[in-house]
């Protein structure tokens, strides 16, 4: 949620442009702390047993693409502005609402339009969706 005080401009571009600044941002220190392990640093010191298992445990590997699969899994979305009984791909299109409210993703182009587009289903699925 963007609060905007005195001076904040509210037209639509401004705001959406502030908002993927913000989201930009958040992945990039996602990223940076996945790189470093200061992720799975901080993870350790919420808990013991988990400090316990992450001291035990063999972790190797470049950690900086997990971030992109992740948000990949989620960014089917329905097209409720476009006028189109449809769901769209891409979380960096989908509308800010959506983008901060990740409860309106599902993982394929099928179940986003099972939920939000069941009455439409072939039209949003395309004719060769399975049913």
């Amino acid at each position: 949620q963007f609060i905007c005080d005195a001076g904040c401009s509210t037209s639509p571009q401004a705001i959406q442009t502030l908002a993927d600044s913000v989201y930009q941002q958040a992945s990039s220190d996602l990223r940076s702390a996945i790189t470093s392990a200061a992720l799975i640093n901080s993870i350790g010191a919420a808990s013991s047993d988990i400090a316990n298992l992450l001291a035990n445990a063999n972790i190797s590997g470049d950690y900086s693409q997990v971030v992109v699969p992740l948000l990949a899994l989620l960014n089917w979305y329905p097209n409720w502005s476009g006028g189109s009984n449809t769901c769209k791909n891409g979380i960096n299109n989908a509308p800010l609402y959506m983008r901060l409210n990740t409860l309106f993703f599902e993982n394929s182009l099928e179940s986003c339009c099972k939920r939000y587009y069941s009455w439409a289903y072939i039209e949003c699925a395309g004719e060769n969706a399975v049913t």
